[in-house]
């Protein structure tokens, strides 16, 4: 069971009743959920990033998701598997395939890139925010702006 709560300081409250017997004892593993606001922030850049995105840059993404996943790998957030051969990679790309992967080829075979989840639990608060710093630094080093500078670009393409 899985059950939401805020401290008050002196005790834990759940958001919703839970039915737990008096006396009942439970482990509880306390995670800080990350701010939505930040969340949206950091999808709002990335969507700017993909808007802005220079055609003379040797990595062309087909959509904003797939420019988050190479930026996410970029910053360390995903993993690389080396595939020896063509016929290796059909092979595995079958068994494997999910849309936060791509293959890039090299004189030694292909690289496979696997992004990892930012989902709300798949990912802590704290770590969500070293990669937003990281992600920052590898759009300062493509695109030359970071996040903030794409997040105020799109707010005034609202306004």
């Amino acid at each position: 069971m899985r059950v939401t709560a805020n401290w008050d300081g002196s005790v834990f409250k759940p958001t919703k009743p839970v039915k737990l017997a008096t006396g009942e004892r439970v482990t509880l593993e306390v995670k800080r959920a990350r701010s939505s606001r930040q969340h949206g922030f950091f999808f709002v850049a990335i969507e700017k990033a993909f808007d802005t995105w220079p055609e003379s840059h040797p990595f062309q993404p087909s959509d904003s998701t797939q420019l988050r996943y190479w930026l996410e790998i970029q910053a360390g957030w995903g993993d690389t598997i080396h595939i020896p051969s063509a016929q290796a990679l059909i092979i595995y790309l079958k068994n494997h395939w999910r849309d936060n992967m791509w293959a890039e080829q090299l004189d030694t075979g292909f690289l496979v890139h696997v992004a990892k989840s930012v989902a709300y639990d798949k990912m802590e608060k704290g770590d969500f925010q070293k990669l937003v710093t990281r992600v920052d630094d590898v759009l300062m080093q493509h695109l030359g702006v970071g996040l903030t500078e794409l997040k105020l670009s799109a707010l005034e393409d609202v306004q």
